[in-house]
């Protein structure tokens, strides 16, 4: 809303806005004075948790690599929607596979550090995941991975 203000007052010609510009300008800019547009998108996104859903399908797209994108994308929200079921919601097998993509050794376990950066995949987020692994764990197994990835995936879901 900052940003549509300062445009509406240089386009008047005028550096400032004195306060009777700025609360007209509220009232003809939303459908309640005061509302600021992006913290309403910011609510929607929050409440319909789009991000967790965008992120989640990203996340689904990058462990199994479909060949055709947009089939893909269909069948993960129709299953949401059949099943009430997180869209990132991931198979034992996708974990697995996402497991594999980080274990390039082929020995069966990871770092911890390779085990956070791939629960930071899976969740699109930065710093901290619950579920992550102190990093003065010398290897994570498949079986520990998996159940470190569920406890990251409820948590990005609730």
């Amino acid at each position: 809303m900052t940003r549509a203000i300062a445009l509406e007052a240089s386009s008047a010609g005028h550096e400032t806005v004195d306060f009777d510009a700025f609360w007209e300008f509220c009232i003809m800019s939303g459908e309640k004075p005061g509302v600021d547009p992006v913290l309403d998108a910011h609510a929607y996104l929050t409440e319909h948790k789009v991000v967790a859903i965008v992120e989640g399908m990203t996340a689904a797209l990058m462990v199994a690599k479909p060949e055709d994108v947009k089939p893909f994308l269909v069948e993960r929200l129709e299953r949401l929607k059949a099943s009430g079921t997180p869209v990132n919601h991931f198979t034992d097998e996708d974990l697995a596979t996402m497991f594999d993509v980080f274990d390039v050794s082929r020995h069966g376990a990871i770092t911890a550090a390779q085990c956070n950066r791939a629960l930071k995949a899976l969740t699109g987020r930065d710093g901290e995941v619950r579920g992550g692994v102190d990093e003065s764990v010398a290897t994570v197994t498949m079986r520990a991975f998996i159940k470190h990835a569920r406890a990251a995936l409820d948590d990005h879901c609730s």
